[in-house]
């Protein structure tokens, strides 16, 4: 409301009038487009939570500025923390200088490694480093990574003995056949045939299980 007291000018009012109603409808607008940026900023971030992988993103040292919420990824993630302090130590140092080589290069990064995940278990995650920019500079590195744990199990499985954890005889082959390949006249192996004797009379006297248990020493003992 406008209060008006005698005597008033008419063009005046009117000035005043027409000021105040732009006024008012300006900060509709605003308020107007101040939702449409929340209900934006709300729907991206449902879609961004809702993928399988971690999406966060790093400043220079590696701490995260933004983050989605996905629980497999490691325990630390929370904007405001350090994403390093939550890789496994021998891994640590290869990330930092893949996120390094992206803010110095502007390049694009994949990267493996293996990250602490509740519960004191590892994580193994597949990402994809990418760089940030504003005003044609890199301010940060956007990290994609995806769980592949179940992968490397797969993996370590299929190559490795069950029971004594040591590889296995396609793993030995597999090696052996890169070391031939890789072989130079100056670069020579050997390979070591290593045998337990008699070992089925410990099969055949005390059982399978007690064998069992003497081949998981004899591994501990060659690892």
């Amino acid at each position: 409301p406008i209060i008006l007291k005698k005597s008033f000018d008419t063009v005046e009012v009117q000035q005043i009038a027409t000021a105040l109603t732009t006024k008012w409808r300006v900060s509709c607008e605003s308020m107007s487009r101040l939702h449409q940026v929340e209900e934006s900023e709300e729907k991206y971030r449902t879609v961004v939570d809702s993928v399988e992988d971690a999406i966060m993103t790093l400043d220079a040292e590696g701490n995260i500025l933004f983050v989605n919420h996905n629980p497999w990824h490691m325990i630390n993630q929370a904007v405001g923390r350090n994403y390093y302090a939550g890789i496994k130590d021998e891994y640590r140092s290869k990330v930092m200088d893949s996120v390094n080589q992206v803010f110095s290069t502007g390049q694009k990064k994949n990267i493996e490694y293996a990250a602490q995940g509740e519960d004191n278990h590892t994580v193994w995650s597949e990402g994809r480093i990418s760089p940030y920019y504003k005003d044609n500079k890199v301010v940060a590195a956007t990290l994609v990574a995806s769980n592949i744990s179940a992968r490397k199990e797969l993996d370590w499985q299929l190559r490795h003995d069950e029971l004594t954890g040591l590889p296995n005889r396609a793993y030995f082959l597999s090696y052996l056949e890169s070391c031939l390949k890789k072989r130079e006249a100056s670069n020579v192996f050997a390979v070591l045939f290593v045998d337990l004797d008699h070992f089925n009379l410990t099969n055949d006297c005390f059982g399978h299980e007690v064998g069992d248990k003497l081949l998981v020493q004899v591994a501990k003992l060659l690892t």
